[in-house]
């Protein structure tokens, strides 16, 4: 009792007073009518033309139209991130505006002017801007799998601008004002085609694949070392542009040439049909101290030329239009396809690696020794008995053959393509 006197006689610390709180006023819910309204409107957004009005397709000229309809606007996207619309106008323009000479020229050193001879005149009707336009078509149709139910590429979409650049830029060496220059009178057209690719897309922001472009063009007639399938692994444009050109050309064949029948994908050429026509030629000398096949043994060994000349005859005689047979630039390919076929058929009498077209073997004479390529098939796989094909004699250096020997395979790495 003294302690609490002498602390109220002191002055002690007060008690806190409870803080009193404003009775919070009611208020109703607040509504969607009765929410504030913003201080400014919301930006419009602007809108946007479609493809068809911002191109001016109404003020463009019927070819220019169809291949931006066709190429443009479902890959718009692509186009204009990758920079290439602009050049794609100038170029369809200019093919547009030149482009009615013919697809084929006639030039001694060019490699399509021997076709002329086995193609009738409708075929040189064919103008140049619209072989173009076919092989955009067919190189699309390669590159996008959804197009056609047959197509096994797995090409995405981003690589068509480029496909479709160099589809329409492949023969623009053929333009008769591009030809008629004195500085490039000595170049063959795929290299005048880069060229003036070149000169179009230099003047606009080219895209980043302008090179790659421009060596697909100059390549698109050169030898192919290997097998369509193992190309595309390493070079997808520039063999899908040598394919899509050959598939243009066959349509267009076939379209002057209705009597023809178009080339089966992957059943031809028959190897059986083949081995029938080189029989004949077995054990007989050719013009010119040349043989097309010789029988030792169990063996026989064919000369690859001797498959692709079979070939082409097998190809006139049940006419079939194949445009890799009428030119010489493939002719290797052709071959590597025959004996791939043969491989599969389980003719050969020894092993020949996929993308080669046979084995280095040695021939032995009296006084010499010759190396040469064979192609070695089971003589069995003839459908004739040996005795009906060694009992044809052996005609002339044939007679004098002492061995044949076949050298041992070489490890891949050692490997050389080979072109003749």
């Amino acid at each position: 009792m003294w302690l609490k006197k002498i602390l109220d006689f002191l002055g002690g610390p007060e008690e806190p007073e409870e803080e009193k709180t404003p009775a919070r006023e009611d208020k109703k819910p607040i509504t969607l009518k009765e929410e504030a309204k913003p201080s400014s409107p919301p930006p419009k957004t602007p809108k946007i033309k479609p493809p068809e009005e911002e191109l001016q397709l109404e003020k463009r000229s019927p070819y220019v139209k169809k291949i931006l309809k066709e190429f443009y606007i479902p890959y718009r996207h692509s186009f204009d991130t990758q920079r290439a619309t602009e050049g794609l106008l100038l170029l369809v323009e200019f093919l547009d505006q030149e482009g009615d000479c013919p697809s084929i020229v006639r030039n001694s050193k060019e490699p399509e002017e021997r076709l002329l001879n086995k193609l009738a005149s409708p075929f040189q009707k064919v103008s140049l801007k619209e072989h173009s336009l076919n092989v955009a078509r067919e190189i699309v149709k390669l590159i996008n799998p959804g197009l056609t139910p047959e197509s096994q590429n797995s090409f995405s979409e981003p690589l068509i601008p480029e496909g479709v650049i160099i589809a329409l830029g492949h023969d623009l060496g053929k333009i008769p004002s591009v030809r008629d220059q004195k500085f490039y009178l000595k170049a063959d057209h795929p290299i005048l085609s880069a060229l003036k690719l070149e000169e179009i897309f230099s003047k606009v922001t080219p895209p980043h694949w302008i090179e790659n472009a421009k060596d697909c063009i100059k390549n698109h007639h050169r030898p192919s070392s290997t097998t369509y399938t193992t190309l595309t692994t390493y070079k997808p444009l520039e063999t899908l542009l040598k394919e899509a050109d050959r598939r243009a050309r066959e349509l267009e064949i076939l379209k002057c040439h209705p009597d023809l029948k178009p080339r089966p994908p992957k059943t031809w050429p028959d190897p059986k049909k083949i081995l029938q026509l080189i029989v004949p030629l077995i054990n007989k000398i050719q013009p010119n101290n040349k043989f097309a096949a010789f029988s030792w043994g169990s063996i026989i060994f064919v000369q690859p030329d001797a498959l692709y000349d079979a070939a082409k005859k097998l190809a006139i005689e049940e006419k079939i239009v194949s445009w890799d047979l009428l030119l010489e630039s493939e002719k290797r390919r052709i071959e590597i396809q025959i004996v791939d076929a043969l491989r599969k058929e389980r003719m050969l009498a020894e092993e020949i690696p996929q993308g080669l077209y046979g084995r280095v073997c040695e021939i032995e004479y009296p006084k010499r020794t010759t190396s040469m390529i064979l192609v070695p098939i089971k003589i069995e796989a003839l459908e004739k008995l040996p005795s009906q094909i060694i009992r044809t004699y052996k005609h002339g250096h044939l007679a004098k053959i002492q061995s044949v020997k076949i050298n041992p395979l070489k490890p891949p790495w050692e490997r050389r393509p080979f072109f003749k």
